[in-house]
């Protein structure tokens, strides 16, 4: 099976384990310390079968994250997931946090829940999550991880864009990762595609929005354009990925213009190290270096 096969393939009655394989960490291991041969080892385990497992990590206290370690997009180890996008989660959970209470986190492109479940872990203001994921596989496990959260939780089975139909996921040339599939629209598609504000949120909600779609992003914001309007303050991350950007010939630049006209009470953030404050009237890969993946958040300034 090709990579992004592994990644879409779907083990129905998948054991659930509290920690990984010996096998399998012993490799994640080598891989961090760049030992020849360790991802072959990987590669080879999955084959067989080996990682055909949902491994349970803890998040918290009281939440674990299921993670389907047979997909190569998530070969996760508890390092890998207790440091999963560190520098931009500490930045949007603090946004998220400074909502206000009976915040709604909408999470568009949830894949199996991970930063759902890491901001529930984060945000105890959060009272409902609702998560869009179209590929199967992943939406099956993101049921599961969003079903032990303790609040009001929805897994939709579709993509988020600017209109209510059918489409279909496309990969680049560039990247056979499952992570990495984008919507097109298509009528007769096997995906359902639905907008944000099909979910009617109520007027005055704190929203907290993310947004994970592989160049998408701007169809997504236009499809939530009155959810983002009536909140009454609102958080709103997207990634800003210099090959997207170059495959879409868009600079992240048109999301944050796109939503500043849609607010005026915006300030804009970027995940370097430190995290900080991006200009709205610049080209974003004029303002960082295009040689990493960034995540840019919106947040309601203080009034």
């Amino acid at each position: 099976m090709t990579e992004l096969e592994m990644d879409l393939r779907d083990v129905a009655k998948a054991p659930v384990e509290p920690d990984a394989p010996w096998y399998f960490r012993l490799s994640r291991a080598l891989e961090r310390r760049r030992v020849r041969g360790a991802t072959r080892l990987l590669e080879e385990a999955r084959r067989r079968g080996m990682l055909d497992v949902l491994v349970e990590y803890p998040v918290s206290d009281d939440l674990r994250l299921a993670v389907p370690i047979w997909r190569p997009c998530n070969a996760w180890d508890r390092q890998d997931v207790i440091g999963y996008e560190a520098a931009f989660l500490r930045l949007f959970a603090g946004c998220v946090g400074a909502l206000g209470s009976g915040a709604t986190l909408v999470d568009c492109g949830a894949d199996i829940g991970t930063g759902s479940v890491l901001l529930r872990a984060r945000c105890k203001n959060l009272d409902r999550i609702v998560a869009f994921e179209p590929n199967p596989s992943a939406h099956r496990v993101l049921a599961l991880n969003l079903g032990g959260l303790g609040i009001e939780a929805q897994a939709r089975r579709a993509a988020a864009s600017d209109f209510t139909g059918r489409g279909h996921l496309a990969s680049p040339p560039s990247d056979s990762s499952a992570h990495a599939m984008y919507l097109q629209p298509d009528p007769g598609g096997d995906v359902r595609v639905e907008r944000v504000d099909d979910l009617l949120l109520p007027f005055g909600t704190p929203l907290a929005l993310k947004i994970d779609v592989e160049g998408g992003e701007l169809p997504v914001v236009e499809g939530a354009a009155q959810a983002i309007a009536n909140a009454s303050a609102v958080a709103i991350a997207f990634e800003a990925h210099p090959k997207v950007a170059l495959r879409t010939c868009l600079d992240p630049v048109h999301v944050m213009r796109r939503l500043r006209e849609l607010r005026d009470d915006l300030v804009f953030y970027i995940d370097t190290s430190p995290a900080r404050a991006i200009d709205p009237d610049r080209a974003v890969f004029e303002q960082v270096r295009p040689d990493r993946v960034y995540n840019i958040v919106a947040v309601s300034a203080p009034r």
